[in-house]
């Protein structure tokens, strides 16, 4: 198992709710029907966020969502250096100093990821793999209710935490 795919693996099997934007959807849609290698790791991780994560309009997707275009505040170890960046497009020209592809491997996995969760595990080496998204910053100052997770594990849009 490659690397790529173990992290597929991992965000499938962390619980992790995603949700992603109609235009964030609609690119990779877009980008993975282009893809030149139908089996590529990167490309599987971004179908299966396609066959699996929420679509909401943009104006409904909650604040604390990572979307093309946020800025994101990110650990990759539980008591590391806080990492931060902004989730773009494949093709921005010219790409931002702190820009993550979202078709990258750690893009892929943050885009749709809601602010507070958190894949830790155990990769196929032993090695321990953490992320923790720790903040993120929407750059379209529309302000929409935070996202709270329902019983079963379900992302609710719009819903107030308690």
């Amino acid at each position: 198992m490659s690397n790529l795919d173990w992290l597929l693996a991992a965000q499938e099997n962390s619980g992790t709710c995603f949700i992603l934007s109609r235009r964030d959807y609609e690119d990779l849609k877009r980008l993975v029907d282009a893809w030149p290698a139908h089996d590529h790791p990167v490309r599987r991780l971004l179908v299966a966020k396609l066959w699996r994560g929420l679509v909401c309009d943009p104006d409904q997707v909650p604040d604390d969502v990572v979307v093309t275009g946020a800025r994101i505040e990110y650990r990759r170890a539980p008591r590391g250096e806080i990492e931060t960046g902004i989730l773009v497009r494949p093709d921005v020209r010219p790409m931002p100093a702190n820009g993550i592809s979202m078709v990258s491997p750690l893009g892929a996995l943050l885009l749709g990821m809601i602010q507070g969760a958190v894949i830790h595990q155990s990769a196929p080496d032993g090695a321990p793999f953490f992320l923790h998204l720790e903040k993120v910053t929407r750059r379209d100052g529309q302000s929409r209710a935070p996202t709270s997770i329902a019983a079963d594990g379900a992302a609710m849009p719009g819903a107030a935490s308690g």
